[in-house]
């Protein structure tokens, strides 16, 4: 929303056939950071330009109580027709209150 960008939202797997719980995909067709970009032909196959999103994903649903992890499964600047976040929702995140803050 922020990024002024629609996003696709499939191959969601509930429970624990996923690796880690709950997964699903998110397909991005226009990514606003990959518009000025090109990626070095020899040396630099690891790099993942657009990995700074997946970052972006799991510090925001963090702040909101979910733990999870976020890998990029296919990226535009290394050839791919769309770029593919791959999610997997691993828990909430536990409420841990200090002594001074619980309810009697």
């Amino acid at each position: 929303m922020f990024l002024g960008i629609n996003v696709d939202v499939a191959n969601f797997v509930d429970g624990p056939s996923g690796p880690e719980g709950t997964t699903f995909s998110l397909y991005i067709y226009q990514n606003p950071l990959a518009i000025f970009v090109e990626l070095p032909s020899e040396g630099f196959d690891d790099l993942s330009y657009s990995e700074i999103l997946c970052g972006v994903l799991e510090g925001s649903l963090s702040q909101v109580g979910l733990l999870v992890k976020c890998d990029m499964v296919r990226d535009v600047l290394k050839g791919d027709e769309v770029n593919e976040i791959r999610v997997y929702v691993r828990g909430r995140v536990k409420d841990d209150v200090g002594e001074g803050f619980k309810e009697e």
